[in-house]
């Protein structure tokens, strides 16, 4: 199963670096230069994590995390040039799952977003998903794959 990742970064060079270095480790990557339009793909898409930059045109990433966090379910990954104290405790106080501050070593991220996932999905992995030969049932978001191929 390929994970998704939705990418809110208004900075397009550092938006295209991620979502190039994201699909070259096999995501699925979305992205958006906006808080708000990624709140709407996060809603259509429903990825499995979101990084989210706090300096964003249209409203404040602490204040997106404040308006949005409680309705969606994706992992929160705030990478942010705000280096400090008070945005860091914020943000994770209001639900995101880490923080990275830019600029950030391309591995460490990597890691990072690997760690959270094997977190993740292998406290629910047995729950949520049936496996027969090479189809697997993904009871959680209603979709089928076959050799790690959506199908429905």
């Amino acid at each position: 199963m390929k994970h998704k990742i939705l990418v809110i970064e208004d900075d397009m060079s550092i938006s295209n670096f991620l979502v190039t270095l994201l699909r070259a480790e096999n995501y699925e990557v979305i992205s958006a230069s906006e808080g708000r339009l990624g709140y709407h793909l996060s809603l259509s898409h429903q990825p499995d994590i979101i990084i989210l930059d706090l300096g964003l045109p249209d409203i404040d990433g602490i204040e997106w995390i404040r308006q949005y966090r409680n309705l969606i379910n994706s992992i929160i990954l705030v990478v942010t040039a705000k280096d400090d104290h008070p945005s860091k405790v914020e943000a994770l106080d209001l639900g995101a799952d880490d923080y990275v501050l830019k600029p950030f070593s391309p591995k460490e991220l990597i890691k990072r977003v690997e760690a959270i996932l094997k977190r993740v999905y292998s406290k629910s992995q047995k729950d949520s998903f049936l496996r027969s030969g090479e189809l697997i049932l993904d009871l959680k978001k209603y979709k089928l794959f076959k050799n790690n191929d959506e199908i429905i």
